[in-house]
């Protein structure tokens, strides 16, 4: 298992496209700094551009070097669910490329609980890419053989190992000022949202 990993990282640092296993799906994951990286997942997956990218992390520190103003409800909210599917709507800062964060100047950010993409975020050192690995508007998938027979060519390199038990994508929120809104409701229900944040206006 090693060596693939090793693989998927090294492929990720050369600005490659890699199918990665996370918690919910495949990922189809890049270097989520690299202009020229996102520009290929764009391409590959026939995506609109007006469609951010969403990123994978691996802590809060990175979380913090993403963002320019993250609030305590931020921190309040991502302490209880991540690692896990929950997917949080950021402002973007500077080190972010706009074809990221596209007119929004917004980016989704998730620590994925899933312990092989943990390490390969973690051992290139970058935010990768989390959006799923599929021709958008189809299915996404949590086989690896599904992958390599469908998608050989919108991948350098699948990472042959098994995703996560979640059957639903991650739930998208955003925080704006004290209250919370649910851009996409997935494996986090709102009511979880609810029962830790009780004082917090959910939308």
């Amino acid at each position: 298992m090693k060596s693939k990993i090793n693989q998927a990282i090294k492929y990720i640092i050369e600005e490659k496209l890699v199918a990665v296993p996370t918690d919910t799906y495949f990922a189809l994951s890049a270097n989520g700094l690299s202009h020229k990286a996102i520009e290929k997942i764009y391409y590959a997956k026939g995506r609109d551009y007006s469609s951010p990218i969403p990123l994978l992390i691996s802590s809060q520190d990175m979380a913090k070097n993403i963002s320019k103003n993250l609030s305590d409800l931020f921190f309040k909210l991502t302490e209880k669910f991540w690692p896990g599917p929950l997917t949080v709507v950021v402002d973007a800062n500077e080190n972010i490329p706009e074809i990221v964060k596209s007119k929004s100047k917004k980016v989704g950010i998730r620590i994925p609980s899933h312990k092989v993409c943990l390490q390969v975020i973690k051992e290139t050192n970058l935010p990768i890419s989390g959006t799923s690995c599929n021709i958008s508007g189809m299915e996404p998938s949590k086989n690896y053989n599904f992958i390599k027979k469908n998608y050989s060519k919108l991948v350098d390199f699948v990472l042959e190992e098994p995703c996560g038990i979640e059957t639903a994508p991650s739930t998208v929120v955003e925080i704006n000022n004290n209250s919370i809104k649910i851009l996409r409701l997935g494996a986090i229900k709102k009511e979880a949202i609810n029962k830790h944040l009780p004082e917090i206006l959910i939308n």
